[in-house]
Order: structure tokens, then C-alpha cells, then sequence
């Protein structure tokens, strides 16, 4: 079945506390949304010569003095890295980021259940590496840098789809009882939280209903389950 739904949407006020500016570029443990083919690392300036090493996906392909506090390095998605910098005679730091080579976060709930999705919440703060989001679901928790403009990034939480109906059957003189099809599940809810940050610019959200199973000669067909709600919090 097909299913129109069009989500809630409120602002409500909340006091939550600013990320702190990081001390590397990008920030130790990021998933880089960008469409570029190299990213410019950054650290704080600690001396006037660096040893520099990156590996990527646990192979070693740079390792080179520098006297520079940045580097720009070739990317590729879907890779993950790690790098280490010290100062000569110094204590060596490591960092890692990937690069994402999907921009989607999936939080749907499980077809031919009806489950209803999950709730998600995201933060979208302004950087000056660029945007800034948090996304948290359930137990996991992830941070995202938009380095690229112009492509949103995709999250949904759709219900999902129930299960179809079963007709009856007999055997002999047994009869082996149909069921009916089950409903859709219920969209999620998706918060989002900014200060000043255009949020629509930057994601696509998704968080309608599941579909109602197939019916049959027996049974009509499911209900289809309604839509989550889009959240907007404004922060001071």
C-alpha cells in the first residue's frame, strides 16, 4: 500500500553546552562526509620540525619529516586512517578518521514485523572546518564533518512493513488455521538540534509509516503504520 504522511514538526527551547574547539583538524575519531580527494590535516604548532606517519585501512603510506603544522594527504571513501605526529624528541600523538562512502544513517525498523523505527538524534553546529553533527541511536554514537556543500546527508526511520497474510489449509480432516496481515510499523522520531544552522540544507529525513502486510481472499490487507515526528531544538 502506499503510504502519504507528512511529519510533525515543533521548535522547543534547549540549553545544551557548545562543542569545545578541537585541538587537531579533523577531530580524532570523525567520519568525513566530503567529495574531495584529499583533506588538509591540521595540529597544534609545537616546534619547527615534525615526524609525520599515516596509515590507511592498517597499511603504512606515509612516513616524512615536516616542518609545517599541516599536511594535505590523498583520501579515498570508505577508507578508515590513522596518523601520528610528534615533535623531534618529543611524545608522539595519534589520531584517526574515515571517510564515509555513504551519506545515509539507517534507523528502520525490521519488514515483515512491523517494527517501528528508532529514535534518532542529531546535533549540527557550525565549525571552522566545517559542519559539525553528533548523531546518536539507542547505544551508538557517531561524529560526522561535512567538508562538502551541496549533497544532503539521508536519515531515515521507517516503520517496518508487517507481514502477510497466511491463508487456511486442511489436511484430511485437519484444518490448519489462516492469519490475518499484520500492520505497519510506526515511523521513528528524528530530533534535531542547531543553533543556527540551516539543518535542511544538510540532511534529507525519512520517517514514515511501514506499510501493512499483503491480505489474501480471506483477509484484507494490513494497516499501514503512521508517521514519526521531526523534531527541531533551537540552542541558545
Amino acid at each position: 500500500m502506499a503510504v502519504s504522511w507528512r511529519p510533525f514538526s515543533c521548535i522547543l527551547i534547549c540549553a545544551c553546552p557548545a562543542w569545545s574547539q578541537p585541538e587537531v583538524s579533523p577531530p580524532d575519531g570523525t567520519i568525513l562526509l566530503t567529495e574531495r580527494s584529499s583533506v588538509t590535516l591540521n595540529w597544534p604548532a609545537q616546534g619547527r620540525a615534525y615526524q609525520f606517519v599515516l596509515w590507511q585501512d592498517g597499511r603504512q603510506i606515509i612516513q616524512c619529516p615536516l616542518e609545517a603544522n599541516s599536511l594535505a594527504v590523498k583520501v579515498r571513501p570508505g577508507s578508515h586512517y590513522r596518523w601520528r605526529v610528534a615533535v623531534n624528541g618529543g611524545k608522539a600523538r595519534v589520531y584517526e578518521f574515515s571517510v564515509a562512502d555513504r551519506w545515509e544513517f539507517h534507523a528502520d525498523g525490521q519488514d515483515g514485523f512491523g517494527a517501528s523505527g528508532k529514535n534518532v538524534a542529531v546535533r549540527l553546529e557550525r565549525a571552522a572546518e566545517g559542519m559539525r553533527m553528533h548523531l546518536e541511536c539507542g547505544a551508538e554514537s557517531k561524529d560526522y564533518l561535512f567538508l562538502s556543500t551541496g549533497k544532503r546527508f539521508l536519515i531515515t526511520s521507517r516503520g517496518g512493513s508487517g507481514r502477510d497474510s497466511q491463508r487456511s489449509s486442511s489436511f484430511y480432516e485437519y484444518v490448519v488455521p489462516g492469519r490475518p496481515a499484520g500492520p505497519g510499523g510506526w515511523g521513528g522520531n528524528v530530533e534535531v538540534s542547531t543553533r543556527d544552522a540551516p539543518w535542511r540544507t544538510y540532511l534529507k529525513l525519512d520517517v514514515s509509516g511501514g506499510s501493512g502486510g499483503a491480505g489474501s481472499f480471506e483477509y484484507v490487507d494490513g494497516v499501514d503504520g503512521q508517521p514519526g515526528r521531526v523534531i527541531t531544538r533551537i540552542l541558545p
